[in-house]
């Protein structure tokens, strides 16, 4: 009997991509464990954001009434929302009495000036402002991600990143005025994308507006416009640009108006008179760039350590001509931030808008195919890793602000050197005084004499006799209380480049001693005849 043939189907063809059982089990295999590897690192990234964001939640409400991340620059702002408060929008540089000077654009001073109408004092509701606004720029900075398709998991840790900075602390717990231009720019990018995507012109007059009242709130508040600018142009999408263009400088341009008409003409004076106030030749120029990685390594260090990300992104992106608006805005920042840098009176805070963006283009890196899949790629996980290492290191260096507010809830009490009061029990009500910090005065119920030491040094430089009727006073001991930041026996570098320079500091070693230091302030009287 003949036996049958043999079923062809069960033997594979030379060359048949069927798999074995086993081959098949061990691909299943492979998949669970990335699926577990992505699961794994998508809570971690998410625990590590969300703390970040607590650390700062909790430091921000815990000193609301006190002056953690309080300090001269700081007590500038307030002393500028108390002038506007009482009615002077930008005091003039000199009235005889006082002496004023700012570079620090009308909106923030204006919404803080409005926010302590409601609260009656200058502290409590700059920083309730400030945290408001931080809590808008991280939701902002947030929906930036995930329009670039970012994993949400990867988006909170990113957002986390931020408040993780010295930079970011400052900015969402103390008073200023860094956080609202961020806020209107990234709100301007958001704005426009949806623009382009959707065609429409009116979303991209609301961008543009939203870009001329970033302008409206700080000197460097244009990377937004000028990187929409830009990437429209790469296009030769000139329509578009007429559209944004008219929009924008027609914004600023009423904003500046109303300010100029506001403040009686001193908005302009002042600007022109003391805008290169810290400008010393080509040494800021050679300075810039150490400055940026200085203050990047020291006070940013969380978005630091995720750079490289930004910048193989970039790369790629460029050699692939897939540059989008926000990496446009990440250069022009950047630009922005140099020259700011060349100015000896920059600070950390000038770090928030580069941070902001680097956030995004990392963010823009991970959502493409080797980066977007958490633990599939090698690159993704050592992105997903080295955000949260970064997320990490910058909580852990706000442990010892954490174990302040600790012995704080503890005692039931604020911490000697954040009190809110300084020198309350030192100088009396009514007693006249001469300080750098204009935030002091404020805090004691007065009008500060000096509005900004930085500046009086500039206009001693520019216009030097506007300054005889304060050495005058300061010689014939006008003054009952002196209280100073560095003392006056430190070495002339302080005085001579950043407050009041050298001949006010003169006639005060000429006329005042130290008598005691508090509050971190040293306080000088009038020598005896």
């Amino acid at each position: 009997m003949d036996r049958p043939a043999p079923r062809s189907e069960s033997i594979p063809p030379l060359g048949s991509d069927a798999l074995s059982p086993s081959r098949e089990s061990a691909q299943a295999a492979d998949a669970r464990r990335v699926s577990r590897t992505a699961a794994i690192l998508q809570a971690m990234l998410i625990v590590v954001g969300a703390a970040g964001i607590a650390v700062w939640l909790v430091l921000g409400l815990s000193h609301l009434g006190d002056r953690y991340k309080i300090g001269h620059v700081q007590g500038h702002w307030m002393a500028l929302a108390k002038y506007a408060h009482d009615g002077t929008l930008y005091p003039p540089l000199s009235d005889g009495v006082r002496f004023g000077g700012t570079r620090h654009m009308p909106l923030p001073i204006l919404l803080n000036a409005a926010a302590s109408g409601v609260t009656g004092e200058y502290l409590r509701s700059g920083k309730a402002v400030a945290m408001l606004l931080f809590t808008a720029l991280l939701l902002l900075l947030f929906l930036a991600l995930r329009q670039v398709h970012c994993p949400r998991s990867l988006g909170i840790a990113l957002a986390g990143l931020l408040p993780s900075t010295n930079t970011g602390v400052l900015v969402g717990c103390s008073v200023g005025g860094d956080v609202l231009p961020a806020v209107f720019q990234v709100a301007s990018l958001l704005t426009f994308t949806t623009a382009v995507q959707r065609g429409t012109v009116g979303w991209m007059i609301v961008s543009g507006m939203l870009a001329g009242v970033a302008a409206a709130s700080k000197l460097t508040g244009v990377w937004a416009a000028l990187a929409i600018v830009s990437w429209l142009t790469m296009r030769g999408d000139w329509r578009r640009i007429a559209w944004f263009l008219g929009a924008s400088v027609a914004t600023a341009v009423v904003a500046f108006g109303i300010v100029q008409w506001a403040s009686e003409g001193r908005f302009l004076t002042t600007f022109s008179t003391l805008t290169f106030a810290g400008k010393d030749s080509p040494v800021g120029w050679m300075r810039a760039p150490s400055q940026l990685t200085f203050f990047g390594s020291g006070d940013a260090l969380a978005v630091w350590m995720i750079a490289p990300f930004a910048i193989l992104g970039m790369l790629v992106a460029w050699r692939s001509s897939a540059l989008t608006v926000y990496h446009h805005a990440l250069a022009w920042s950047l630009v922005l931030t140099l020259i700011v840098f060349t100015d000896i009176g920059a600070g950390l805070n000038q770090l928030l808008d580069p941070a902001v963006l680097v956030v995004v283009v990392v963010g823009i890196a991970a959502s493409n195919a080797s980066l977007g899949r958490l633990g599939a790629t090698s690159l993704a996980t050592a992105l997903a890793l080295t955000v949260m290492w970064a997320g990490t290191t910058g909580i852990r260096g706000f442990i010892p602000d954490l174990r302040d507010v600790d012995a704080a809830v503890r005692s039931g009490e604020t911490l000697p050197k954040y009190t809110a009061t300084p020198l309350a029990g030192t100088i009396a009500h009514g007693e006249t005084l001469l300080t750098e910090d204009p935030g002091l005065p404020v805090l004691l119920g007065q009008t500060p004499v000096v509005l900004d030491a930085f500046m009086l040094r500039r206009l001693a430089q520019v216009q030097p006799r506007t300054i005889d009727g304060l050495i005058s006073r300061i010689e014939r001991g006008e003054f009952e209380y002196l209280a100073l930041i560095m003392p006056l026996s430190d070495e002339d570098f302080w005085w001579h480049y950043y407050h009041f320079g050298p001949r006010i500091i003169a006639a005060l070693r000429r006329t005042y001693v130290l008598v005691s230091q508090v509050d971190g302030y040293n306080v000088y009287r009038p020598r005896r005849r």
